[in-house]
């Protein structure tokens, strides 16, 4: 009963870490230091392997993959809650990668970003990881 469970309640803040991520994403700065950055992260283009990008499209494009593989985690989680008890041996070299991965976003989040996203990372490293050890 504690693998399904587990990796549903992981499952669901994996949705919703992608969820409130975009919401992020979409915010319009409001302060003028912010402003200023903001436009000369969109004015400033460079030859990336021969495409013009801004730094802005790298930024968008990243936090967009983010959200996207996010999404991802929390469907393939959902899918492995539903493994039978006889099969969900074959699932653990697949929740440790999982969770290991959640662990390191962690610290990423720690080194570069701010305490949200750590919180919901380690939960989620930590339901994954529950589920691995109690099949």
């Amino acid at each position: 009963m504690l693998f399904p469970i587990s990796l549903r309640l992981a499952s669901g803040l994996a949705v919703i870490h992608a969820v409130m991520h975009q919401i992020g994403m979409m915010q319009a700065p409001t302060d003028k230091t912010e402003i200023a950055l903001t436009t000369s992260m969109r004015t400033y283009e460079m030859n990336v392997m021969g495409s013009m990008r801004s730094y802005m499209d790298l930024y968008n494009g990243m936090g967009t993959f983010l959200t996207i593989m996010l999404l991802c985690f929390g469907i393939v989680l959902w899918q492995i809650s539903w493994t039978r008890m006889q099969n969900r041996e074959a699932t653990r070299p697949l929740l440790l990668t999982i969770g290991l991965a959640f662990l390191v976003f962690a610290a990423t989040s720690i080194r570069y970003f701010f305490i949200a996203p750590v919180v919901m990372e380690l939960l989620i490293a930590a339901l994954v990881l529950l589920a691995f050890t109690f099949p």
